[in-house]
């Protein structure tokens, strides 16, 4: 069946469509969704019930452990299949490159997925990201704990928390994810 199908079918039949209106510009933009609206927003907008996998788990999988996501990070977040191949590319780059430890910097953290990915290509190495939003930090944290995941979590501004997260006497070895999200949401 046609996406757009599906789409009409839950029109007909009174259903909200879960697609990237509703979850981030709608009434679903900062409600925890449940397992079955996750696999919902993947059915109708990307015919894949486990297009929102992260941290190396199938919706099924993470929401299990605990994890929630609000509808907004369904959206914004980097799913896996992104996130590994990102990890993949700064791997390949900083590998060639001394020394081996990093700290990884994510200005804007979401849901922290890519920060894992890096992370699991390079190994002990540590995440710093940050969240300015509270309710999104809240939620970040409570899976980041969940997960036990080696990600220093600040809450603020990055911009205005760079300096003291990061040590401002320049040593270290850092590599900073950018990112054009604000652009492409807009």
């Amino acid at each position: 069946m046609h996406r757009n199908q599906k789409h009409d079918r839950s029109r007909d039949e009174g259903l909200p469509v879960y697609d990237r209106a509703l979850l981030l510009h709608g009434s679903k933009r900062n409600e925890v969704l449940s397992l079955a609206e996750i696999e919902q927003y993947g059915r109708d907008s990307f015919d894949d019930i486990n297009y929102v996998s992260i941290y190396g788990m199938e919706p099924r999988k993470w929401y299990a452990r605990g994890i929630r996501l609000l509808g907004r990070t369904a959206v914004e977040c980097t799913r896996d299949a992104l996130g590994a191949r990102i990890g993949i590319g700064i791997a390949s780059v900083a590998g060639r490159m001394p020394p081996r430890h990093w700290v990884v910097i994510d200005p804007f953290a979401g849901s922290c997925n890519t920060l894992f990915w890096i992370l699991h290509h390079l190994p002990d190495s540590e995440g710093l990201g940050f969240e300015s939003d509270p309710r999104v930090f809240d939620l970040k944290h409570h899976n980041l704990a969940l997960l036990g995941l080696r990600i220093d979590l600040q809450h603020g501004d990055f911009a205005k928390l760079i300096g003291a997260a990061a040590g401002s006497d320049g040593s270290g070895n850092y590599c900073v994810r950018g990112t054009s999200m604000g652009r492409s949401i807009g």
